[in-house]
């Protein structure tokens, strides 16, 4: 048997000892200073019993167990083992830096609490100090400007406005038009153009470099027309392909976390980063910060479209990382699993809460009942945003 340290440890000091952290295994464990030096004597691949004919004056029978010990945790690697294979392939596909890579893994699959648990730290956290405030008022200082006149976007204001997070279901079917048109609004090609690259599509939302690292594969539970299953959109087409039959006991609870309120959602949509497209032309660790931003920039448009629509889109990041991959097949090291959002008809919720008097005057004249200035009817999404609708 052969034996190698992990090339993806960092090291902190902490009083007396130190704490290993590999952050690809998420393996950490408070150490004494000598374990470095025996994971330096692995620095290439070794036999346990070579390494301790090298120390005479430690006991090699004690000494070897101590090496199969960490081997066991995971500190060092055996030779031909998954853990060994998968850091060879990150070491070989990885093009962002250390930091985002230890970002990256470190909140993978993390664990999570409940809303209650939330709800139980948030109560003691109020009997400690007051939370900071969630916003910041500006109007009583000079050179303040408000809006006197009705904006020509006052639809597209009065549909942001009413967008809310309802985690309560109705019992009620999505149907197909829904779904396509949340998946188009979110990653749906509306042109393409040159660049020295070749030809790269243009969607509407923005791209770090054009790259569009973003497929969308999309758990069915109850859209009418649709056998329940895993289905990827392919933005091109704007078509849904059923990919993959779901075990009859897949939990929606489980893979996104441990929330609950999943299991009655008709539709999840999954976005996932096929992270070499990005690494192709950018390799510094900010390029993969713009990748988790361009998530964001995708679910607000999804979860607009849906409000249009009269459904609520619920945004989470608290997913079960290695259980969806494992779903979709994903066992390459750079397509990962980042953002879900829930798409269903919501249930009255008392948790929200209406405009009122203080907020800007341009929301409060949004939610009138009259129309001015509307939108230029021209100005609507491509026809096929609905194309082969009939054909899934």
């Amino acid at each position: 048997m052969f034996l190698r340290s992990s090339k993806t440890i960092v090291v902190i000091p902490n009083k007396r000892t130190i704490v290993c952290h590999d952050y690809l295994s998420k393996v950490s464990i408070q150490c004494e200073v000598e374990t470095l030096y025996w994971l330096s004597r692995f620095n290439i691949w070794s036999s346990p019993e070579k390494i301790a004919d090298e120390h005479p004056d430690y006991d090699r029978k004690d000494l070897i167990q101590k090496f199969l010990e960490l081997q066991e945790i995971g500190l060092l690697q055996k030779k031909g083992s998954k853990t060994a294979a998968r850091e060879k392939h990150f070491s070989r596909d990885w093009k962002f830096g250390l930091s985002s890579a230890i970002l990256h893994f470190t909140c993978t699959n993390s664990t999570y609490i409940s809303l209650e648990e939330s709800a139980v730290r948030q109560v003691e956290k109020l009997s400690e100090a007051p939370p900071p405030q969630l916003f910041k008022r500006s109007s009583q200082l000079k050179n303040s400007f408000g809006f006197d006149s009705m904006p020509r976007i006052a639809n597209l204001l009065r549909l942001m406005a009413t967008r809310r997070t309802n985690r309560s279901a109705q019992s009620i079917s999505l149907n197909q038009g829904q779904l396509l048109d949340c998946l188009f609004a979110g990653l749906g090609i509306t042109s393409f153009t040159q660049t020295v690259a070749g030809t790269v599509p243009l969607k509407m939302t923005p791209s770090g470099g054009a790259r569009n690292p973003f497929e969308a594969y999309v758990l069915v539970k109850d859209v009418t027309g649709m056998t329940p299953g895993f289905y990827h959109f392919s933005s091109s087409e704007c078509v849904l392909t059923r990919v993959l039959n779901p075990p009859a006991e897949l939990s929606s609870t489980v893979l996104l976390g441990g929330q609950s309120w999943a299991e009655d959602m008709p539709a999840i949509v999954f976005l996932v980063a096929m992270l070499e497209r990005t690494m192709w032309k950018y390799q510094d660790d900010n390029a993969y910060r713009v990748v988790l931003i361009e998530a964001g920039h995708i679910g607000q448009n999804i979860v607009l479209a849906a409000t249009a629509h009269g459904l609520t889109g619920c945004p989470t990041a608290a997913l079960a990382h290695h259980e969806i991959s494992k779903q979709l097949n994903l066992d390459d090291i750079l397509h990962n699993p980042i953002y879900a959002i829930t798409l269903s008809y919501p249930k009255a919720s008392p948790d929200v809460t209406h405009l009122n008097n203080d907020l800007p005057i341009v929301l409060q004249r949004c939610l009138q009942d009259r129309e001015q200035n509307p939108l230029d009817s021209k100005r609507r999404l491509p026809q096929r945003s609905l194309q082969n609708v009939n054909d899934i």
